[in-house]
Formats: structure tokens, C-alpha cells, sequence
């Protein structure tokens, strides 16, 4: 039981994080097109 739960709570990790990469990314794009 504890490990199915390991898995599924590193999978929402690691979709947050690929979600937060994304949104950082195209900020910087965003900051690079305002200078």
C-alpha cells in the first residue's frame, strides 16, 4: 500500500515539476523579447 503511494505522490511531483520548467522557461522567453 505505502509504495503505490510513493509512486503516484512522484508522479504528481514529477508533473509539477515538469509544469513549473515549462512556465520558468517560457518566462525567461518572455523577458529576453521585452529588452
Amino acid at each position: 500500500m505505502e509504495g503505490q503511494i510513493i509512486k503516484f505522490g512522484a508522479k504528481i511531483y514529477s508533473t509539477i515539476r515538469r509544469t513549473v520548467d515549462a512556465l520558468v522557461e517560457s518566462t525567461e522567453e518572455g523577458r529576453i523579447r521585452l529588452r
